[in-house]
């Protein structure tokens, strides 16, 4: 509200977002699984900045994971992206056979990009 009007703000649209961090006019992008559904960050023109691709949390399945990584790794890019996969001590991430698989899977995939 400002005054006696009523101001309604849009919410951004992750389509003009996504734009705005391939045009340089953003130098940070966050997505989640949900929102990176068909959008593309790499390093598309000749003056694009590297990309640096920093996973916080690391999906159930490699092939999820590889399919995360593809919204910076395509083959048209000028560069290839830098990975920092974060991890704590937490039990949550370090517990359970699966999660240690995964964590043991992730470098060759990433090898075969």
């Amino acid at each position: 509200r400002r005054g006696d009007a009523l101001v309604y703000a849009a919410k951004p649209s992750s389509l003009r977002e996504c734009r705005a961090f391939q045009e340089g006019r953003k130098s940070i992008a966050v997505i989640s699984r949900a929102g990176s559904t068909g959008i593309s960050l790499h390093a598309q023109a000749a003056d694009a900045r590297p990309r640096l691709h920093i996973c916080v949390e690391l999906p159930w399945s490699s092939e999820d994971f590889v399919q995360q990584c593809g919204r910076t790794h395509r083959s048209d890019a000028v560069s290839a992206p830098s990975y920092l996969l974060l991890s704590t001590d937490v039990p949550a991430e370090t517990l359970g056979r699966r999660s240690r698989s995964l964590r043991g899977q992730l470098p060759r995939r990433l090898a075969r990009l």
